[in-house]
Protein backbone atom coordinates (compact mmCIF):
# COMPACT_ATOMS: atom_id res chain seq x y z
CA UNK A 1 0.00 0.00 0.00
CA UNK A 2 2.56 2.44 0.67
CA UNK A 3 4.49 1.41 -2.55
CA UNK A 4 1.30 2.24 -4.06
CA UNK A 5 0.68 5.82 -2.39
CA UNK A 6 5.05 6.56 -3.26
CA UNK A 7 4.63 5.78 -6.69
CA UNK A 8 1.16 7.66 -7.11
CA UNK A 9 3.33 10.56 -5.44
CA UNK A 10 5.88 10.55 -7.71
CA UNK A 11 3.85 10.43 -10.84
CA UNK A 12 1.66 13.25 -9.70
CA UNK A 13 4.79 15.36 -9.32
CA UNK A 14 7.01 14.43 -11.95
CA UNK A 15 4.41 13.65 -14.75
CA UNK A 16 2.44 16.57 -16.57
CA UNK A 17 -0.73 14.12 -16.74
CA UNK A 18 -0.24 13.55 -12.91
CA UNK A 19 -0.16 17.37 -12.44
CA UNK A 20 -2.80 18.05 -14.79
CA UNK A 21 -5.16 15.45 -12.73
CA UNK A 22 -4.62 16.64 -9.65
CA UNK A 23 -5.17 19.95 -10.24
CA UNK A 24 -8.21 19.26 -12.09
CA UNK A 25 -9.62 16.99 -9.36
CA UNK A 26 -9.01 19.55 -6.78
CA UNK A 27 -10.79 22.51 -9.14
CA UNK A 28 -13.74 19.74 -9.46
CA UNK A 29 -13.78 19.02 -5.40
CA UNK A 30 -14.05 22.74 -4.77
CA UNK A 31 -16.18 23.52 -6.92
CA UNK A 32 -18.71 21.13 -6.85
CA UNK A 33 -18.88 21.45 -3.17
CA UNK A 34 -19.24 25.76 -3.87
CA UNK A 35 -22.04 24.88 -5.79
CA UNK A 36 -23.65 22.05 -3.99
CA UNK A 37 -24.02 24.05 -0.79
CA UNK A 38 -25.98 26.90 -1.49
CA UNK A 39 -28.20 25.10 -3.36
CA UNK A 40 -28.91 22.51 -0.90
CA UNK A 41 -29.92 25.49 1.31
CA UNK A 42 -31.98 27.16 -1.41
CA UNK A 43 -33.87 23.16 -2.25
CA UNK A 44 -33.79 23.23 1.59
CA UNK A 45 -36.07 26.32 1.83
CA UNK A 46 -37.92 25.57 -1.38
CA UNK A 47 -38.62 22.52 0.25
CA UNK A 48 -40.37 24.04 3.33
CA UNK A 49 -42.30 26.54 1.82
CA UNK A 50 -43.63 23.76 -0.71
CA UNK A 51 -44.68 22.07 2.72
CA UNK A 52 -46.29 25.63 4.18
CA UNK A 53 -48.59 25.76 0.99
CA UNK A 54 -49.64 22.05 1.08
CA UNK A 55 -50.47 22.99 4.99
CA UNK A 56 -52.47 26.39 3.63
CA UNK A 57 -54.58 24.69 0.88
CA UNK A 58 -55.33 21.84 3.40
CA UNK A 59 -56.50 24.19 5.95
CA UNK A 60 -58.68 26.11 3.07
CA UNK A 61 -60.40 23.04 1.95
CA UNK A 62 -61.13 21.96 5.68
CA UNK A 63 -62.22 25.38 6.78
CA UNK A 64 -64.87 25.42 3.58
CA UNK A 65 -65.80 22.04 4.05
CA UNK A 66 -67.20 23.23 7.87
CA UNK A 67 -68.68 25.74 6.54
CA UNK A 68 -70.44 24.17 3.69
CA UNK A 69 -71.49 21.44 6.25
CA UNK A 70 -72.91 24.11 8.61
CA UNK A 71 -74.98 26.10 5.90
CA UNK A 72 -76.28 22.82 4.80
CA UNK A 73 -77.71 21.75 8.20
CA UNK A 74 -79.02 25.12 8.60
CA UNK A 75 -80.69 25.06 4.86
CA UNK A 76 -81.99 21.88 6.07
CA UNK A 77 -83.11 23.17 9.24
CA UNK A 78 -84.92 26.34 8.34
CA UNK A 79 -86.36 24.34 5.84
CA UNK A 80 -88.41 22.26 8.03
CA UNK A 81 -89.34 25.10 10.20
CA UNK A 82 -89.98 27.96 7.62
CA UNK A 83 -92.22 25.78 5.34
CA UNK A 84 -96.31 26.07 6.78
CA UNK A 85 -97.44 22.75 7.52
CA UNK A 86 -99.74 21.06 10.29
CA UNK A 87 -98.46 19.87 13.23
CA UNK A 88 -98.81 16.63 12.85
CA UNK A 89 -97.17 17.14 9.59
CA UNK A 90 -94.09 18.86 10.64
CA UNK A 91 -93.59 16.29 13.77
CA UNK A 92 -94.16 13.04 11.23
CA UNK A 93 -91.33 14.63 9.17
CA UNK A 94 -88.78 15.22 12.02
CA UNK A 95 -89.58 11.72 13.23
CA UNK A 96 -88.15 10.58 9.72
CA UNK A 97 -85.48 12.60 9.28
CA UNK A 98 -83.61 11.13 12.93
CA UNK A 99 -84.78 7.41 11.94
CA UNK A 100 -83.55 7.63 9.07
CA UNK A 101 -80.25 9.22 9.43
CA UNK A 102 -80.51 11.26 6.68
CA UNK A 103 -78.99 14.33 8.73
CA UNK A 104 -76.35 15.00 11.59
CA UNK A 105 -79.25 16.11 14.02
CA UNK A 106 -78.92 13.97 16.85
CA UNK A 107 -82.19 15.42 18.57
CA UNK A 108 -84.72 17.97 17.11
CA UNK A 109 -87.30 19.77 19.17
CA UNK A 110 -90.05 21.99 18.90
CA UNK A 111 -90.16 25.40 21.59
CA UNK A 112 -93.16 27.38 21.56
CA UNK A 113 -93.17 31.53 21.76
CA UNK A 114 -92.77 31.03 25.52
CA UNK A 115 -90.06 28.88 25.27
CA UNK A 116 -91.13 26.16 26.53
CA UNK A 117 -90.11 22.83 24.74
CA UNK A 118 -93.35 21.30 23.08
CA UNK A 119 -91.92 18.58 21.53
CA UNK A 120 -88.54 16.48 21.25
CA UNK A 121 -87.44 13.56 19.35
CA UNK A 122 -86.26 12.17 23.02
CA UNK A 123 -88.79 12.80 25.11
CA UNK A 124 -86.57 13.12 28.44
CA UNK A 125 -85.61 16.53 27.42
CA UNK A 126 -89.35 17.70 27.58
CA UNK A 127 -89.48 16.77 31.42
CA UNK A 128 -85.63 17.80 31.90
CA UNK A 129 -85.20 21.21 30.18
CA UNK A 130 -88.86 22.58 30.87
CA UNK A 131 -88.40 25.77 29.71
CA UNK A 132 -85.40 27.37 27.71
CA UNK A 133 -86.41 30.84 27.09
CA UNK A 134 -83.34 32.06 28.45
CA UNK A 135 -80.79 30.02 25.99
CA UNK A 136 -79.26 32.42 23.61
CA UNK A 137 -80.31 30.11 20.57
CA UNK A 138 -84.07 30.31 21.46
CA UNK A 139 -83.41 34.24 21.76
CA UNK A 140 -81.99 34.72 18.75
CA UNK A 141 -84.26 32.39 16.68
CA UNK A 142 -87.43 34.02 18.36
CA UNK A 143 -86.16 37.60 16.64
CA UNK A 144 -86.62 35.66 13.37
CA UNK A 145 -82.44 34.98 13.39
CA UNK A 146 -80.79 31.53 12.47
CA UNK A 147 -78.24 30.63 15.38
CA UNK A 148 -75.18 28.52 15.85
CA UNK A 149 -74.20 27.66 19.11
CA UNK A 150 -70.35 27.39 20.58
CA UNK A 151 -69.89 24.08 22.24
CA UNK A 152 -71.61 23.29 25.27
CA UNK A 153 -72.60 20.70 27.60
CA UNK A 154 -75.59 18.91 27.40
CA UNK A 155 -77.12 18.73 30.54
CA UNK A 156 -78.65 15.03 30.82
CA UNK A 157 -75.19 13.62 30.22
CA UNK A 158 -72.41 16.18 29.94
CA UNK A 159 -71.37 15.33 26.28
CA UNK A 160 -69.91 18.11 24.23
CA UNK A 161 -72.63 19.15 21.64
CA UNK A 162 -74.30 22.05 19.14
CA UNK A 163 -77.14 23.55 18.90
CA UNK A 164 -78.23 25.17 15.41
CA UNK A 165 -82.20 26.68 15.93
CA UNK A 166 -84.31 28.19 13.17
CA UNK A 167 -87.69 30.35 13.73
CA UNK A 168 -90.38 28.46 13.59
CA UNK A 169 -93.18 30.41 11.09
CA UNK A 170 -96.87 29.91 10.78
CA UNK A 171 -99.17 30.00 7.50
CA UNK A 172 -98.49 34.31 7.44
CA UNK A 173 -95.02 33.91 7.76
CA UNK A 174 -95.17 34.79 11.66
CA UNK A 175 -92.12 33.55 14.15
CA UNK A 176 -94.43 31.51 16.68
CA UNK A 177 -91.49 29.23 17.90
CA UNK A 178 -88.34 28.07 17.47
CA UNK A 179 -86.95 24.55 15.90
CA UNK A 180 -83.93 23.58 17.13
CA UNK A 181 -81.41 20.57 16.50
CA UNK A 182 -78.62 19.10 18.44
CA UNK A 183 -74.98 17.91 17.01
CA UNK A 184 -72.96 16.02 18.70
CA UNK A 185 -69.26 17.27 18.62
CA UNK A 186 -67.97 14.20 17.22
CA UNK A 187 -70.42 14.27 14.57
CA UNK A 188 -69.18 17.81 13.47
CA UNK A 189 -65.85 17.41 13.88
CA UNK A 190 -65.65 13.70 11.69
CA UNK A 191 -67.14 15.98 8.49
CA UNK A 192 -64.01 17.06 8.74
CA UNK A 193 -61.30 14.77 6.76
CA UNK A 194 -57.91 14.47 7.97
CA UNK A 195 -55.17 15.72 5.95
CA UNK A 196 -53.75 13.48 2.55
CA UNK A 197 -51.07 15.18 1.37
CA UNK A 198 -48.79 13.97 3.55
CA UNK A 199 -47.96 10.63 5.35
CA UNK A 200 -47.34 12.77 8.63
CA UNK A 201 -49.80 14.95 8.14
CA UNK A 202 -52.14 15.80 11.67
CA UNK A 203 -55.26 18.14 11.86
CA UNK A 204 -56.09 19.46 15.26
CA UNK A 205 -59.06 21.74 16.44
CA UNK A 206 -58.91 23.61 19.66
CA UNK A 207 -61.44 25.68 21.31
CA UNK A 208 -60.56 29.61 22.21
CA UNK A 209 -59.03 28.58 25.44
CA UNK A 210 -56.96 25.54 22.88
CA UNK A 211 -58.43 22.75 24.75
CA UNK A 212 -58.39 20.07 22.28
CA UNK A 213 -61.87 19.06 20.44
CA UNK A 214 -60.35 16.72 18.05
CA UNK A 215 -58.81 14.14 16.98
CA UNK A 216 -61.02 13.06 19.93
CA UNK A 217 -62.29 15.52 22.51
CA UNK A 218 -63.54 12.08 24.92
CA UNK A 219 -59.68 11.62 25.95
CA UNK A 220 -58.31 13.56 29.12
CA UNK A 221 -58.44 17.10 28.60
CA UNK A 222 -55.36 17.91 26.08
CA UNK A 223 -54.26 21.70 25.68
CA UNK A 224 -52.72 23.82 23.12
CA UNK A 225 -51.94 26.39 24.95
CA UNK A 226 -48.30 26.28 25.50
CA UNK A 227 -47.28 25.50 21.87
CA UNK A 228 -45.84 28.28 20.38
CA UNK A 229 -48.68 28.25 17.74
CA UNK A 230 -50.96 28.75 19.62
CA UNK A 231 -49.52 31.98 20.99
CA UNK A 232 -48.90 32.95 17.21
CA UNK A 233 -52.76 32.42 16.77
CA UNK A 234 -53.78 35.04 19.61
CA UNK A 235 -51.54 37.00 18.18
CA UNK A 236 -52.80 36.73 14.99
CA UNK A 237 -49.85 36.62 13.55
CA UNK A 238 -48.49 33.71 10.71
CA UNK A 239 -46.28 31.02 11.39
CA UNK A 240 -43.18 30.92 9.89
CA UNK A 241 -40.76 28.60 11.69
CA UNK A 242 -41.17 24.75 12.69
CA UNK A 243 -42.30 24.74 16.57
CA UNK A 244 -42.69 21.93 18.80
CA UNK A 245 -46.09 20.31 19.16
CA UNK A 246 -48.21 18.83 22.17
CA UNK A 247 -46.53 15.31 20.81
CA UNK A 248 -42.59 17.01 21.35
CA UNK A 249 -42.30 16.18 17.72
CA UNK A 250 -40.60 19.16 15.52
CA UNK A 251 -43.29 20.37 13.11
CA UNK A 252 -44.43 22.78 10.20
CA UNK A 253 -48.07 24.35 11.01
CA UNK A 254 -50.69 26.80 10.02
CA UNK A 255 -53.68 27.64 11.67
CA UNK A 256 -57.19 29.15 10.75
CA UNK A 257 -60.24 30.63 13.54
CA UNK A 258 -63.15 29.21 11.95
CA UNK A 259 -66.76 28.81 13.25
CA UNK A 260 -67.06 32.44 13.78
CA UNK A 261 -63.38 32.54 15.71
CA UNK A 262 -64.54 30.09 18.27
CA UNK A 263 -62.68 27.20 17.26
CA UNK A 264 -58.91 26.91 15.99
CA UNK A 265 -58.03 24.61 13.24
CA UNK A 266 -54.41 23.33 13.11
CA UNK A 267 -52.55 21.72 10.55
CA UNK A 268 -49.40 19.80 11.02
CA UNK A 269 -46.56 18.22 9.40
CA UNK A 270 -43.42 16.36 10.57
CA UNK A 271 -39.85 18.12 9.73
CA UNK A 272 -38.80 14.57 9.46
CA UNK A 273 -40.76 14.09 6.35
CA UNK A 274 -39.64 16.98 4.49
CA UNK A 275 -35.61 15.88 5.30
CA UNK A 276 -36.16 13.09 4.25
CA UNK A 277 -37.41 14.58 0.75
CA UNK A 278 -34.50 16.84 1.23
CA UNK A 279 -31.97 14.31 1.93
CA UNK A 280 -32.85 12.15 -1.08
CA UNK A 281 -33.14 15.33 -3.40
CA UNK A 282 -29.06 15.86 -2.14
CA UNK A 283 -28.03 12.59 -2.65
CA UNK A 284 -29.32 12.82 -6.10
CA UNK A 285 -27.53 15.63 -6.88
CA UNK A 286 -24.13 14.05 -5.05
CA UNK A 287 -24.40 11.16 -7.91
CA UNK A 288 -24.94 13.79 -10.45
CA UNK A 289 -21.70 15.81 -9.13
CA UNK A 290 -19.22 12.12 -9.08
CA UNK A 291 -20.80 11.52 -12.19
CA UNK A 292 -19.25 14.61 -13.48
CA UNK A 293 -16.62 14.68 -11.79
CA UNK A 294 -15.99 11.24 -13.51
CA UNK A 295 -16.06 12.28 -16.97
CA UNK A 296 -14.27 15.43 -16.18
CA UNK A 297 -11.67 13.20 -14.94
CA UNK A 298 -12.14 11.24 -18.32
CA UNK A 299 -11.75 14.27 -20.24
CA UNK A 300 -8.71 15.65 -18.92
CA UNK A 301 -6.90 12.36 -18.88
CA UNK A 302 -7.28 12.18 -22.75
CA UNK A 303 -6.64 15.70 -23.49
CA UNK A 304 -3.07 15.26 -21.41
CA UNK A 305 -2.40 12.25 -23.03
CA UNK A 306 -2.82 13.95 -26.35
CA UNK A 307 -0.19 17.09 -25.57
CA UNK A 308 2.01 14.28 -24.57
CA UNK A 309 2.04 12.61 -27.94
CA UNK A 310 2.50 15.25 -30.22
CA UNK A 311 3.87 12.23 -32.93
CA UNK A 312 0.11 10.76 -32.54
CA UNK A 313 -1.19 13.52 -34.84
CA UNK A 314 1.84 12.07 -37.48
CA UNK A 315 0.30 8.02 -37.31
CA UNK A 316 -3.30 9.78 -37.25
CA UNK A 317 -2.16 11.18 -40.66
CA UNK A 318 -0.79 7.93 -41.71
CA UNK A 319 -4.00 5.88 -41.21
CA UNK A 320 -5.88 9.06 -43.05
CA UNK A 321 -3.69 8.49 -46.18
CA UNK A 322 -3.42 5.06 -45.83
CA UNK A 323 -7.87 5.08 -46.27
CA UNK A 324 -7.47 7.22 -49.57
CA UNK A 325 -7.71 10.79 -48.39
CA UNK A 326 -4.78 11.79 -50.49
CA UNK A 327 -5.97 15.78 -49.88
CA UNK A 328 -5.41 15.44 -46.09
CA UNK A 329 -1.88 17.56 -44.44
CA UNK A 330 -0.48 18.13 -41.32
CA UNK A 331 -1.30 22.08 -40.68
CA UNK A 332 1.87 23.80 -39.60
CA UNK A 333 0.07 25.11 -36.46
CA UNK A 334 -0.06 21.70 -35.18
CA UNK A 335 4.05 21.90 -34.82
CA UNK A 336 4.78 25.77 -34.01
CA UNK A 337 5.81 24.05 -30.73
CA UNK A 338 7.15 20.65 -31.39
CA UNK A 339 10.82 19.52 -31.91
CA UNK A 340 12.89 20.23 -35.17
CA UNK A 341 12.60 16.02 -35.97
CA UNK A 342 9.07 16.39 -36.01
CA UNK A 343 8.50 19.31 -38.13
CA UNK A 344 11.04 17.20 -40.74
CA UNK A 345 8.64 14.42 -40.47
CA UNK A 346 5.87 16.47 -41.04
CA UNK A 347 7.16 18.52 -44.35
CA UNK A 348 8.47 14.70 -45.74
CA UNK A 349 5.02 13.28 -44.91
CA UNK A 350 3.01 16.46 -46.84
CA UNK A 351 5.31 16.02 -49.72
CA UNK A 352 4.16 12.15 -49.83
CA UNK A 353 0.46 13.15 -49.55
CA UNK A 354 0.77 15.49 -52.19
CA UNK A 355 2.94 13.22 -54.84
CA UNK A 356 0.23 10.65 -53.85
CA UNK A 357 -2.91 13.14 -54.73
CA UNK A 358 -1.67 13.74 -58.25
CA UNK A 359 -1.14 10.05 -58.96
CA UNK A 360 -4.58 10.00 -57.37
CA UNK A 361 -5.66 12.32 -59.39
CA UNK A 362 -4.95 10.80 -63.09
CA UNK A 363 -6.24 7.34 -61.69
CA UNK A 364 -9.50 9.28 -61.19
CA UNK A 365 -9.47 10.78 -64.45
CA UNK A 366 -8.22 7.43 -66.38
CA UNK A 367 -11.26 5.96 -64.62
CA UNK A 368 -14.25 8.87 -65.46
CA UNK A 369 -12.62 8.13 -68.98
CA UNK A 370 -13.27 5.05 -69.07
CA UNK A 371 -16.80 5.19 -67.13
CA UNK A 372 -18.18 7.40 -69.83
CA UNK A 373 -16.92 4.93 -72.42
CA UNK A 374 -18.71 2.43 -70.56
CA UNK A 375 -22.07 4.34 -70.56
CA UNK A 376 -21.53 5.22 -74.10
CA UNK A 377 -21.63 1.31 -74.85
CA UNK A 378 -24.87 1.10 -72.21
CA UNK A 379 -26.80 3.08 -74.07
CA UNK A 380 -25.53 2.32 -77.82
CA UNK A 381 -26.54 -1.76 -76.16
CA UNK A 382 -29.85 -0.24 -75.49
CA UNK A 383 -30.87 2.04 -77.97
CA UNK A 384 -32.21 0.60 -81.21
CA UNK A 385 -29.86 1.65 -84.31
CA UNK A 386 -32.13 2.05 -87.14
CA UNK A 387 -35.20 4.14 -85.03
CA UNK A 388 -32.90 5.77 -82.47
CA UNK A 389 -35.33 5.17 -79.65
CA UNK A 390 -34.97 1.94 -77.08
CA UNK A 391 -34.47 -1.25 -78.07
CA UNK A 392 -36.44 -4.52 -77.19
CA UNK A 393 -33.74 -4.30 -73.91
CA UNK A 394 -34.64 -1.30 -72.90
CA UNK A 395 -38.21 -1.85 -73.59
CA UNK A 396 -37.76 -4.68 -71.01
CA UNK A 397 -35.73 -3.30 -68.13
CA UNK A 398 -37.86 -0.10 -67.68
CA UNK A 399 -41.21 -1.89 -68.19
CA UNK A 400 -39.99 -3.66 -64.87
CA UNK A 401 -38.79 -1.12 -63.15
CA UNK A 402 -41.87 0.55 -63.53
CA UNK A 403 -43.74 -2.18 -62.74
CA UNK A 404 -42.04 -2.16 -59.27
CA UNK A 405 -42.50 1.36 -58.97
CA UNK A 406 -46.49 1.09 -59.39
CA UNK A 407 -46.85 -2.09 -56.60
CA UNK A 408 -44.64 0.56 -54.33
CA UNK A 409 -46.83 3.50 -54.74
CA UNK A 410 -50.22 1.27 -55.02
CA UNK A 411 -51.06 3.37 -58.72
CA UNK A 412 -51.88 2.31 -61.80
CA UNK A 413 -49.99 1.76 -64.65
CA UNK A 414 -50.54 1.62 -68.66
CA UNK A 415 -48.78 -0.04 -71.92
CA UNK A 416 -49.46 0.64 -75.55
CA UNK A 417 -48.16 -1.31 -78.02
CA UNK A 418 -48.17 0.01 -82.09
CA UNK A 419 -48.53 -1.75 -85.06
CA UNK A 420 -47.73 -0.43 -88.58
CA UNK A 421 -50.61 -1.48 -90.87
CA UNK A 422 -49.78 -4.15 -93.66
CA UNK A 423 -46.16 -2.61 -93.50
CA UNK A 424 -44.48 -5.69 -95.18
CA UNK A 425 -46.80 -4.87 -97.85
CA UNK A 426 -45.40 -1.75 -97.66
CA UNK A 427 -41.93 -3.23 -97.88
CA UNK A 428 -42.55 -5.14 -100.65
CA UNK A 429 -43.85 -2.19 -102.80
CA UNK A 430 -41.35 0.58 -101.92
CA UNK A 431 -38.11 -1.41 -101.19
CA UNK A 432 -36.86 -1.87 -97.67
CA UNK A 433 -35.08 1.70 -97.73
CA UNK A 434 -37.96 3.42 -98.07
CA UNK A 435 -39.79 1.01 -95.29
CA UNK A 436 -36.53 1.78 -92.89
CA UNK A 437 -37.29 5.75 -93.92
CA UNK A 438 -40.88 5.32 -92.63
CA UNK A 439 -40.43 3.30 -89.37
CA UNK A 440 -37.69 5.94 -87.99
CA UNK A 441 -40.38 8.62 -88.62
CA UNK A 442 -43.20 6.48 -87.21
CA UNK A 443 -41.02 6.16 -84.37
CA UNK A 444 -39.39 9.63 -83.73
CA UNK A 445 -43.43 10.51 -83.73
CA UNK A 446 -44.16 8.02 -81.04
CA UNK A 447 -41.20 9.02 -78.90
CA UNK A 448 -42.00 12.82 -79.21
CA UNK A 449 -45.46 12.54 -78.21
CA UNK A 450 -44.81 10.12 -75.36
CA UNK A 451 -41.86 12.14 -74.37
CA UNK A 452 -44.40 15.37 -73.96
CA UNK A 453 -47.08 13.41 -71.63
CA UNK A 454 -44.13 11.70 -69.59
CA UNK A 455 -43.85 8.48 -71.04
CA UNK A 456 -41.36 6.18 -72.46
CA UNK A 457 -40.93 4.81 -76.25
CA UNK A 458 -39.19 1.82 -77.54
CA UNK A 459 -39.06 -0.92 -80.24
CA UNK A 460 -40.79 -4.00 -79.42
CA UNK A 461 -39.98 -5.49 -82.62
CA UNK A 462 -39.81 -5.48 -85.99
CA UNK A 463 -43.13 -3.17 -87.10
CA UNK A 464 -44.15 -2.71 -83.50
CA UNK A 465 -43.58 -0.27 -80.99
CA UNK A 466 -44.49 0.24 -77.51
CA UNK A 467 -45.17 3.22 -74.82
CA UNK A 468 -44.80 3.01 -71.23
CA UNK A 469 -46.74 4.96 -69.40
CA UNK A 470 -46.00 5.14 -65.41
CA UNK A 471 -47.67 5.38 -62.41
CA UNK A 472 -48.43 8.87 -61.64
CA UNK A 473 -48.99 9.90 -65.11
CA UNK A 474 -51.69 12.06 -65.99
CA UNK A 475 -52.17 11.07 -69.43
CA UNK A 476 -55.21 8.48 -69.75
CA UNK A 477 -54.01 5.71 -72.35
CA UNK A 478 -57.25 5.67 -74.77
CA UNK A 479 -56.28 9.40 -75.30
CA UNK A 480 -53.05 9.27 -75.80
CA UNK A 481 -53.08 5.94 -78.21
CA UNK A 482 -55.85 8.05 -80.51
CA UNK A 483 -53.32 11.36 -80.09
CA UNK A 484 -50.20 8.88 -81.48
CA UNK A 485 -52.44 7.29 -84.09
CA UNK A 486 -53.44 10.23 -85.58
CA UNK A 487 -50.33 12.39 -85.54
CA UNK A 488 -49.12 9.07 -87.41
CA UNK A 489 -51.71 9.36 -89.88
CA UNK A 490 -50.76 13.13 -90.27
CA UNK A 491 -47.38 12.61 -91.40
CA UNK A 492 -49.44 11.49 -94.69
CA UNK A 493 -46.43 8.42 -95.51
CA UNK A 494 -48.07 7.11 -98.95
CA UNK A 495 -49.23 3.50 -98.64
CA UNK A 496 -51.59 2.26 -101.36
CA UNK A 497 -51.64 -0.60 -99.97
CA UNK A 498 -54.45 0.60 -97.34
CA UNK A 499 -57.58 1.96 -97.79
CA UNK A 500 -57.01 5.51 -96.67
CA UNK A 501 -53.62 5.54 -99.29
CA UNK A 502 -51.39 6.45 -96.18
CA UNK A 503 -49.78 4.08 -93.57
CA UNK A 504 -51.60 3.74 -90.28
CA UNK A 505 -50.98 2.16 -87.39
CA UNK A 506 -53.29 0.01 -85.06
CA UNK A 507 -52.96 0.77 -81.12
CA UNK A 508 -54.24 -1.92 -78.55
CA UNK A 509 -53.66 -0.17 -74.32
CA UNK A 510 -54.20 -1.59 -71.12
CA UNK A 511 -54.31 -0.25 -67.78
CA UNK A 512 -53.82 -1.74 -64.77
CA UNK A 513 -52.97 -2.06 -61.15
CA UNK A 514 -50.35 -4.34 -60.45
CA UNK A 515 -50.31 -6.57 -56.98
CA UNK A 516 -47.32 -8.20 -55.31
CA UNK A 517 -48.03 -11.89 -56.95
CA UNK A 518 -48.68 -10.10 -60.19
CA UNK A 519 -45.95 -10.13 -63.54
CA UNK A 520 -45.85 -7.58 -65.88
CA UNK A 521 -46.45 -9.92 -68.74
CA UNK A 522 -49.80 -9.63 -67.74
CA UNK A 523 -50.14 -6.12 -68.83
CA UNK A 524 -48.13 -6.93 -72.02
CA UNK A 525 -50.91 -9.76 -72.32
CA UNK A 526 -54.07 -7.27 -72.01
CA UNK A 527 -52.04 -5.05 -74.00
CA UNK A 528 -51.64 -7.63 -76.93
CA UNK A 529 -55.44 -8.84 -76.85
CA UNK A 530 -56.09 -4.83 -77.17
CA UNK A 531 -53.98 -4.62 -80.37
CA UNK A 532 -55.53 -7.78 -81.56
CA UNK A 533 -58.84 -6.53 -81.08
CA UNK A 534 -57.57 -3.31 -83.28
CA UNK A 535 -56.69 -5.30 -86.36
CA UNK A 536 -59.94 -7.67 -85.95
CA UNK A 537 -62.25 -4.63 -86.05
CA UNK A 538 -60.56 -3.29 -89.44
CA UNK A 539 -57.20 -1.64 -88.06
CA UNK A 540 -56.09 2.13 -88.48
CA UNK A 541 -57.86 2.30 -84.38
CA UNK A 542 -56.84 2.02 -80.89
CA UNK A 543 -58.53 0.10 -78.35
CA UNK A 544 -57.65 -0.03 -74.43
CA UNK A 545 -58.41 -2.85 -72.44
CA UNK A 546 -60.98 -1.65 -69.97
CA UNK A 547 -63.41 -1.43 -73.30
CA UNK A 548 -62.62 -5.34 -74.85
CA UNK A 549 -65.69 -7.20 -73.83
CA UNK A 550 -65.91 -10.95 -73.31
Amino acid sequence: MLELVRRFHSWSLNTIQGRFLVITVFLLLVGGLLAVLPLAALIYDEREQETYKHVNEALDRQEQALSSWKKEQMEELSSLASFPQSRSSLLAQIDHVIENNSSFFEDLSIIDADGRIAYSVNRSMTAELGNVADRPYVQFSLKGEPFTSDVIRRQSDGEPVIVMSAPLLNERGQTVGVLSGTVPLDRVLNAMNALSFSETAQLYVADESGMLLFPDATEDAVSLAQTELFHQANKGTAQTAPYENINGEQVIGQYRWVHDGQWLLVGEVSTKEMSASFWRTIGMMAAILLFVFGLACCVIRLLVRQIMQPIHQLLEATVILRLGNYSHRIPDSSVEESLGEFKALKGAYNEMARSLEQEFSLRIQAEKELRQANEMLTRLSLSDSLTGIGNRRYFDDVLELTWESAIEQKKPMSLLLLDIDFFKKYNDRYGHDAGDRALRRVSEAVDTIAKEAGAVAARYGGEELAVIIPPGISAESFGLAEKIRRSIEHLCIMHEETKSGIITVSVGGATILPKTDDASALLIRKADEALYYSKRKGRARSTTYESITP
